[in-house]
């Protein structure tokens, strides 16, 4: 489907916004993986636990991730605790997590955290995108799981199912601006922080980049991909550069 008829095509399914992601959420509810950063919603901390989740799970796996949290908490277990720790202290509980700039940035955002706002993470994306080391994607994500706000939270996974579910021909960066714009469009005004997760679950487990569970998907009634028999094609693949292969030649020269 080419970007200039997508939109069209949204408007023929706008019907299904409410059930896409009531489905969504109530899947998620149902089968969501059990997080050590998402049982303790009730408790103050929660905000806290997302923060620090969501900078380990930037270029990191939810499996590789858990271990690491758990220690990172336990040692500093609420925003004031860590802001009073140095870059030494983080790094040495980063260890092995790999990109150490994420933890730099983690114990920066904490002290702006402490000093400017009192020790309350804020729930208004401006004012989470100005702390280093988040993005487009780490605000809305916070906004929306930590204080059940809405916002779009736009990871790969969420890029894949919109991709599939809406028929987009090419590859993700291709589409990128319709998928924008279709998530903003498809996001619903209550319950965010189950659909956010939900959405992005669904792409982690089922909505998979090879060989996707779709039996088990609770939205492929309606997935263009799905029903076109295109799952496995859609999105395309990101073209890879052709290494050149050179040719050397070595000589060594030796002085009599």
């Amino acid at each position: 489907m080419q970007k200039n008829d997508i939109i069209n095509k949204y408007l023929e399914l706008s019907h299904l916004k409410d059930s896409f992601s009531n489905k969504i959420i109530s899947w998620f509810i149902k089968n969501k993986r059990k997080l050590p950063w998402r049982s303790k919603i009730s408790q103050d901390n929660f905000s806290y636990l997302i923060l620090v989740s969501e900078f380990m799970l930037q270029q990191t796996q939810v499996k590789t991730t858990i271990p690491y949290f758990k220690r990172f908490v336990a040692k500093w277990p609420s925003i004031q605790m860590l802001s009073k720790a140095n870059d030494k202290d983080i790094l040495i509980f980063w260890q092995g997590l790999g990109y150490y700039s994420r933890g730099r940035n983690l114990l920066k955002s904490a002290k702006i955290i402490v000093s400017d706002y009192g020790g309350i993470i804020p729930a208004d994306e401006e004012k989470l995108r100005i702390l280093p080391g988040i993005g487009d994607y780490t605000s809305a994500a916070i906004r929306s799981i930590a204080f059940n706000k809405k916002a779009v939270a736009i990871d790969g996974n969420v890029k894949r199912v919109i991709a599939r579910f809406f028929g987009l021909e090419g590859t993700l960066e291709y589409n990128i601006d319709v998928i924008k714009k279709i998530a903003e469009l498809i996001c619903p005004n209550s319950n965010n922080r189950n659909y956010t997760q939900g959405i992005m679950e669904l792409g982690a487990l089922i909505c998979k980049p090879k060989n996707p569970n779709c039996s088990q998907c609770i939205v492929s009634k309606h997935c263009i991909a799905f029903n076109s028999f295109k799952t496995n094609s859609t999105p395309l693949p990101r073209k890879r550069l052709q290494k050149k292969k050179l040719k050397c030649v070595t000589y060594l020269a030796i002085k009599n």
